[in-house]
């Protein structure tokens, strides 16, 4: 294990937030935007879910993510906050 995973995993168990990791479809086989719709749609799904059936603070969701990754997932912080 890297290093950054290692800080990476520790971070996330100290959190009292829900950690959603999503495997999205992969460049060049699935051109721009298809990572981005495979995340956004699935922290919507997460939080949508929440209470109800997993069991999670729906406002309170952890993301992570590093190196290609993190532009996906500070864009779905952006959508979010212009979506709801």
């Amino acid at each position: 294990m890297l290093m950054i995973e290692f800080h990476c995993s520790c971070r996330i168990l100290d959190t009292p937030c829900a950690v959603v990791s999503v495997g999205y479809r992969l460049a060049p086989e699935n051109p721009y935007p298809a990572a981005l719709e495979d995340c956004f749609d699935a922290v919507r799904s997460a939080i949508r879910r929440g209470p109800a059936e997993i069991n999670i603070n729906q406002w309170c969701v952890m993301i992570p993510g590093m190196s290609s990754s993190v532009m996906p997932h500070n864009t779905i912080c952006c959508l979010w906050t212009d979506t709801y």
